[in-house]
Formats: structure tokens, C-alpha cells, sequence
């Protein structure tokens, strides 16, 4: 009985002395492929709440306001994306482009801030009476292109007044 236990103690000592180290690889590698794994890299960059959007700054017709659209609803790196941006009355705004990610638990990135840009109040979008399609033929685009850099992700632009009013 006593050769049994030493021989079990002897045995676990080996098991240990092998796994072990091979625990340690493992972790190493774990390691390194999240060291190299494009989403953990990008995710380790600064991020920025101002993402988040302010409920009670968003434009609506009494208090002056901005919408827009964007040419596309999902684009490829490399690939443009044009938006189109009313504001009532005509201002200034800016185009802020966020990444949605961890980002330090700010939940995204601000990848590019666009303008100021000179708005102009659109015509209002005609809506099909067949269909209920609504399609706006607005003029003065701001193009964007996504860099070919960095992993594949949820990207959407907000637009914001000089007044601090915003898109949804």
C-alpha cells in the first residue's frame, strides 16, 4: 500500500514535470497569437465615448436640425462611401467616423473627424406612393474612403452641427 501511494506521488510528480511546461507553451502561444491577431490589436487602441450618442442633442424640426444618409449600407477596405447631409437651417457640421470595438470598455474608436463642412438645407425626399420607397436626390456629397488598414468591423459616422446637434 505504501508503494502504491509513493508510486502514485512519483507518477503525479511526472505528469506535473511534463505538464507543466507544456501548459506554459500553450499560454505562450495563446499569447502570441493574440499579440498578433489583428481585433486585439486594433481593440488596444485609445478609445473615445463620444461615440455614444446624446439622446437630448439629437436634431429634430423645433430644434434645428441635421440628417443624412450615407450612399451604401456596408463597404470593403479600399472602397468609398459618400454621405449626404441636410441641415435646416443651413450650418456648418462635421462627420465624425467611430469604430465599434472594446477600446479600453469606451465600446469605440474615432478613426477620422471630417470638416467643418458648409450644410445646406436639401429638398425634402419624395416618397413613392406605389412602393413607400423614399429616395432623396441630394446634391454637395462628402466622399470617405475606409483604409485598406486594420480588421473588418462595425463602422458608422455621426454628423453634428457647430451647435452640437447630431444625427442618430
Amino acid at each position: 500500500m505504501r508503494q502504491d501511494r509513493h508510486a502514485e506521488a512519483s507518477l503525479s510528480a511526472t505528469k506535473c514535470a511534463f505538464l507543466l511546461p507544456l501548459a506554459f507553451l500553450v499560454l505562450a502561444l495563446g499569447t502570441a497569437r493574440a499579440q498578433t491577431n489583428p481585433i486585439v490589436i486594433e481593440n488596444q487602441q485609445p478609445g473615445s465615448a463620444a461615440w455614444d450618442l446624446d439622446t437630448s442633442k439629437v436634431g429634430t424640426d423645433t430644434v434645428g436640425q441635421i440628417k443624412g444618409y450615407a450612399s451604401a449600407a456596408s463597404i470593403n477596405k479600399g472602397e468609398n462611401i459618400t454621405f449626404y447631409v441636410s441641415t435646416n437651417p443651413a450650418q456648418t457640421y462635421t462627420i465624425d467616423v467611430y469604430r465599434v470595438g472594446w477600446y479600453q470598455g469606451l465600446g469605440g474608436r474615432l478613426m477620422q473627424h471630417i470638416g467643418p463642412l458648409n450644410g445646406v438645407t436639401q429638398p425634402t425626399c419624395p416618397m413613392d406612393a406605389t412602393t413607400g420607397m423614399i429616395e432623396c436626390r441630394w446634391r454637395q456629397p462628402t466622399p470617405w474612403r475606409l483604409k485598406r488598414r486594420g480588421p473588418a468591423g462595425f463602422i458608422f459616422a455621426s454628423s453634428r452641427t457647430h451647435k452640437g446637434t447630431r444625427t442618430t
